[in-house]
């Protein structure tokens, strides 16, 4: 589990076309865009994948994730979260520095089972071209709906 955690974080940082692929020709791997990513997305993505597929390992197969989701959806808390909430780690409320992991997978198991796994892909492929933090557009160009929109479909 540890192990598809990293690789997928490995895999998502490697792609660097473009301009970018240039820069990181020149610089090597100091330039790779897709590491400027908000945390919710890095780790989200990791914990979701370290939890796809047909198995009962992962934290969003774990009874405390799951019961940490019922609670906040139960009190009424996820309505006040926003997406750019999901990335801090300083945020003062439950579940604290776990928020990028926690939020951010159940986000990505969302947008993994209505737009498919390939959406993964052609994000980290999209990212890794553009110019770092303006993330909105690849999501939109792919789903016609920013993350924001998305979440609230969520």
């Amino acid at each position: 589990m540890l192990l598809k955690h990293e690789y997928t974080h490995i895999l998502n940082m490697h792609p660097v076309h473009g301009v970018p692929g240039a820069l990181s020709w020149i610089f090597g791997a100091w330039v790779r865009p897709n590491m400027f990513l908000p945390h919710w997305y890095l780790e989200g993505l990791a914990v979701e994948r370290e939890s796809d597929g047909n198995t009962r390992f992962g934290r969003l197969n774990s009874p405390f994730y799951q019961g940490l989701l019922r609670a906040n959806v139960l009190e009424g808390k996820l309505e006040k979260e926003s997406v750019d909430r999901y990335a801090s780690f300083d945020v003062p409320l439950y579940p604290y520095g776990s928020r990028p992991y926690f939020f951010g997978s159940f986000y990505w198991q969302y947008l993994t089972k209505t737009y498919g796994d390939e959406l993964i892909y052609d994000l980290n492929q999209d990212y890794s071209k553009r110019i770092p933090w303006f993330i909105e557009a690849p999501l939109a160009n792919r789903t016609d709906l920013t993350y924001s929109d998305n979440l609230q479909d969520a």
